[in-house]
């Protein structure tokens, strides 16, 4: 099972592959309910991609008193987001991979013990696992770095 980030979720969901985590995890694919917010955020500010990770992953809510501990932990980090403790807390409990594609919390998973993937791990599983032909795989990565290169041009503009 897979608890996937809003970074990874919005990244794989603008590119139109996040069927890619089901073919390399299987059809357990989870996000947080923080996760979930988020991503219902930007579908209500007029993004249509949210729909395409809602389509695929279930909402997981942190139930345990271990979990909320794990979180509450997590969350004294200035630099890490709810949707990535909720997230962390969760698969560190339920000995799940955590995805994501921001580097602080990556760091931070792993320096948890938690088990973390970022978006080079994902590209290179898919690249061994034969999911996408050469050309496939160009696609993918050019059409990743085009909404990466979008959203920097924006954060730009707004500065």
């Amino acid at each position: 099972m897979v608890i996937l980030d809003a970074d990874i979720a919005s990244t794989l969901a603008k590119v139109d592959k996040v069927s890619l985590i089901e073919e390399l995890f299987g059809p357990q694919i989870f996000i947080s309910e923080a996760v979930y917010k988020e991503l219902l955020a930007i579908k209500q500010a007029g993004y249509d991609f949210p729909n395409r990770v809602f389509q695929k992953a279930r909402v997981l809510s942190l139930s345990s008193e271990k979990e909320f501990k794990d979180f509450e932990k997590f969350i004294e980090n200035r630099q890490i987001h709810y949707g990535e403790a909720e997230s962390m807390s969760l698969a560190k409990n339920r000995n799940n991979i955590f995805l994501t594609n921001d580097t602080v919390a990556l760091k931070y998973a792993q320096s948890k013990n938690i088990k973390v993937l970022n978006l080079k791990d994902i590209l290179i599983r898919v690249a061994t696992s034969s999911l996408l032909s050469k050309e496939e795989m160009e696609n993918l990565i050019r059409n990743i770095k085009d909404e990466i290169f979008d959203l920097y041009k924006e954060v730009l503009r707004d500065v």
